[in-house]
């Protein structure tokens, strides 16, 4: 299984036959899983309480998740008198932005993984740690079903539960129907294998050295962005996660940037035509496909980035906790960035309108 149970201000879910089975058995724990959530972070915030959880009768447990205006993240969990405190520092860089905190363990195994990631920048910071004590399942439905029950802050975006460990890192960002093209036609991003060759954005034949894909929560920087045909060149509509960013050039860009081409993340074109935000269920699979360099997917005609894995294979902890753990490090390549501009929205918004003209 995966995620079981998601919360936000749009919609709260949970897994019933999975919360059934555990729930038969009284006092039953989460001994594996992860907890997510998501929040709003602003340097002039004060520090506040995200989410807070207690209860006393029948068996003692509570949960707290604090965050502070540097981005560091205090978590204090207990549960029958025995408490789990720990803070992971996250500095941050003077930006309002989002903040993701991941916390996986598994209670069997003495062993759990606190991380901080900020979705805008890809930063990330991991530390392992002793297990907190495992939570009670009931409490977990009530955390989710009931509002009533605990304190939740306004910036808050949304918290999920996961019964696996789900990574952290580079995460996939296209939906599997998006057509790819290929040196042999277009063909389905989810159908795409490693070996297999595709097109780059300039036109060059690569090699996939490795495909992921991810179920993820449909909220928060998951939340799924529809782009619309015919704007920026493409050939039908493709869902793709908020953070993807689209390679856009032309005498429009040279005109407007003084640059061949700039980076237009998808979240930044919901504010004009030529995006929206899409309606769906709580889950959604992304996928992305590895090449040796960090170069664009020709995606329905557009391009876009591929996957962004940096110097990962230089550091084990976060290679061991992301998609690729199972990837040979000496198969993993190196990426760098080619350094385009990155368009806000209102610079975004304005590019496709001159595009459209």
């Amino acid at each position: 299984m995966s995620w079981i149970a998601i919360a936000s201000d749009e919609a709260r879910w949970i897994d019933r036959p999975a919360f059934a089975a555990a729930l038969d058995v009284p006092g039953g724990r989460m001994e594996r899983g992860t907890l997510l959530l998501e929040t709003r972070l602003s340097p002039q915030a004060k520090p506040q309480v995200l989410m807070s959880y207690e209860r006393g009768f029948p068996l003692a447990a509570s949960l707290s998740v604090q965050v502070l205006p540097s981005g560091s993240i205090v978590l204090v969990t207990s549960r029958e008198g025995e408490i789990f405190h720990t803070v992971i520092a996250h500095p941050g860089d003077g930006r309002a932005e989002t903040l993701r905190l991941t916390l996986a363990w598994d209670a069997p195994r003495r062993w759990a993984r606190l991380s901080v990631e900020r979705p805008e920048s890809g930063t990330i910071e991991l530390r392992e740690l002793a297990p907190p004590p495992p939570p009670f399942y009931e409490d977990l439905k009530a955390l989710t079903l009931h509002p009533e029950l605990c304190a939740i802050a306004p910036d808050l975006l949304f918290f999920a539960l996961s019964d696996e460990i789900e990574p952290v890192g580079p995460l996939p960002t296209l939906a599997g129907s998006t057509p790819i093209a290929t040196p042999n036609g277009y063909r389905r991003l989810e159908n795409i294998r490693r070996g297999d060759r595709v097109l780059t954005g300039d036109g060059r034949a690569v090699p996939v050295l490795e495909t992921v894909h991810r179920l993820v929560p449909a909220r928060g920087s998951f939340s799924p962005v529809r782009l619309r045909a015919p704007y920026l060149g493409l050939q039908r509509d493709i869902l793709v996660a908020p953070h993807q960013r689209l390679l856009i050039g032309g005498s429009e860009v040279e005109y407007l940037f003084g640059r061949e081409a700039v980076l237009v993340p998808a979240h930044s074109l919901t504010h004009g035509f030529a995006g929206q935000a899409e309606d769906c269920g709580p889950l959604l699979c992304y996928h992305q496909l590895l090449l040796p360099a960090h170069d664009t997917l020709l995606a329905a005609g557009l391009a876009a980035e591929s996957l962004y894995v940096g110097r990962l294979r230089r550091d084990p902890a976060r290679l061991a906790a992301s998609l690729l753990a199972g990837m040979p490090r000496d198969t993993i390549p190196e990426q760098h960035r080619a350094g385009h501009q990155v368009l806000g929205p209102f610079e975004a918004v304005t590019l496709v309108e001159a595009r459209a003209a």
